[in-house]
Protein backbone atom coordinates (compact mmCIF):
# COMPACT_ATOMS: atom_id res chain seq x y z
CA UNK A 1 0.00 0.00 0.00
CA UNK A 2 1.35 3.38 -0.97
CA UNK A 3 0.73 6.51 1.08
CA UNK A 4 1.39 9.97 -0.30
CA UNK A 5 2.38 12.90 1.90
CA UNK A 6 2.26 16.26 0.20
CA UNK A 7 2.86 19.87 1.14
CA UNK A 8 1.70 22.43 -1.38
CA UNK A 9 4.41 24.91 -0.38
CA UNK A 10 4.17 28.62 -1.05
CA UNK A 11 5.86 29.58 -4.30
CA UNK A 12 5.28 33.30 -3.62
CA UNK A 13 7.98 33.15 -0.96
CA UNK A 14 10.14 30.49 -2.63
CA UNK A 15 8.89 27.38 -0.81
CA UNK A 16 8.55 24.59 -3.35
CA UNK A 17 5.87 21.90 -3.02
CA UNK A 18 7.04 18.51 -1.77
CA UNK A 19 5.58 15.06 -2.23
CA UNK A 20 6.81 11.94 -0.44
CA UNK A 21 5.66 8.41 -1.24
CA UNK A 22 5.89 5.76 1.46
CA UNK A 23 5.12 2.12 0.73
CA UNK A 24 3.91 -0.18 3.49
CA UNK A 25 3.44 -3.96 3.26
CA UNK A 26 -0.16 -5.09 2.82
CA UNK A 27 -1.90 -5.31 6.19
CA UNK A 28 0.64 -3.04 7.92
CA UNK A 29 -1.77 -0.15 8.32
CA UNK A 30 -4.46 -1.22 10.77
CA UNK A 31 -6.09 2.16 11.43
CA UNK A 32 -5.96 4.33 8.30
CA UNK A 33 -7.27 7.47 9.98
CA UNK A 34 -4.76 7.27 12.84
CA UNK A 35 -1.96 6.67 10.33
CA UNK A 36 -3.16 9.70 8.38
CA UNK A 37 -3.07 11.83 11.56
CA UNK A 38 0.40 10.55 12.46
CA UNK A 39 1.80 11.17 8.96
CA UNK A 40 0.27 14.65 8.82
CA UNK A 41 1.89 15.44 12.17
CA UNK A 42 5.19 14.06 10.86
CA UNK A 43 4.97 16.37 7.86
CA UNK A 44 4.20 19.39 10.00
CA UNK A 45 6.90 18.78 12.62
CA UNK A 46 9.73 17.04 10.79
CA UNK A 47 9.35 18.58 7.34
CA UNK A 48 8.25 22.01 8.60
CA UNK A 49 5.30 21.82 6.21
CA UNK A 50 2.14 23.84 6.78
CA UNK A 51 -0.46 22.49 4.34
CA UNK A 52 0.04 18.74 4.60
CA UNK A 53 -2.21 16.32 2.74
CA UNK A 54 -2.08 12.56 3.21
CA UNK A 55 -3.88 10.06 1.00
CA UNK A 56 -3.65 6.38 0.11
CA UNK A 57 -3.18 4.90 -3.35
CA UNK A 58 -6.70 3.47 -3.31
CA UNK A 59 -8.32 6.84 -2.53
CA UNK A 60 -9.29 9.67 -4.83
CA UNK A 61 -6.92 12.61 -4.45
CA UNK A 62 -9.71 15.12 -5.03
CA UNK A 63 -12.44 13.88 -2.67
CA UNK A 64 -10.99 11.04 -0.56
CA UNK A 65 -13.49 8.39 -1.66
CA UNK A 66 -12.25 4.87 -2.32
CA UNK A 67 -11.42 4.19 -5.96
CA UNK A 68 -13.18 1.46 -7.90
CA UNK A 69 -10.72 -1.47 -7.74
CA UNK A 70 -11.24 -2.42 -11.39
CA UNK A 71 -11.28 0.96 -13.12
CA UNK A 72 -9.20 2.90 -10.56
CA UNK A 73 -11.71 5.75 -10.96
CA UNK A 74 -13.49 7.63 -8.20
CA UNK A 75 -16.83 6.13 -7.16
CA UNK A 76 -18.20 9.59 -6.29
CA UNK A 77 -20.03 10.72 -9.42
CA UNK A 78 -19.97 14.34 -8.17
CA UNK A 79 -16.18 14.37 -7.76
CA UNK A 80 -14.25 16.84 -9.87
CA UNK A 81 -12.05 14.00 -11.12
CA UNK A 82 -15.16 12.57 -12.88
CA UNK A 83 -16.02 15.82 -14.65
CA UNK A 84 -15.48 15.88 -18.43
CA UNK A 85 -12.33 17.61 -19.62
CA UNK A 86 -12.85 21.16 -20.81
CA UNK A 87 -11.55 21.98 -24.23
Amino acid sequence: MKVYIEDQGDRSVGIQPVQITVEFPEGFVQDREQMRIDLREFGETQLDAHHVSVWYDDECFDCGQTLDPETKKCVNYRCISNMPDEE
